[in-house]
């Protein structure tokens, strides 16, 4: 798991959009998704990526690369998000 440290990927809503939480509703406009766990199935590995406060979680396949990879999960909310909203991702260095 060492290799996916430092990586997010980020959703910045339009305007603040509700999320059902654990306890609450949670509120943002700017949502950060981090890598959980790895996986694998017949189609290859894969990373559940998610958020606790939103209590959203959905998987994507791994790429060859750091990049390739968070670009995958891009991909994937992009495909599951309704809503507008701009997507990144920032990748930590891994030295550090």
């Amino acid at each position: 798991m060492d290799y996916y440290k430092g990586m997010k990927v980020i959703v910045e809503f339009e305007t603040p959009q509700s999320f059902m939480g654990f306890s609450s509703t949670f509120t943002a406009k700017k949502i950060e998704f981090t890598p959980d766990a790895l996986g694998e199935d017949s189609k290859g590995k894969f990373l559940r990526w998610g958020n606790f406060s939103a209590n959203f979680w959905f998987n994507a396949g791994c790429g060859k690369t750091r990049a390739t990879t968070c670009a995958n999960a891009i991909k994937r909310l992009k495909g599951l998000t309704k809503r507008p909203a701009k997507f990144y991702y920032e990748i930590e260095d891994k030295e550090n």
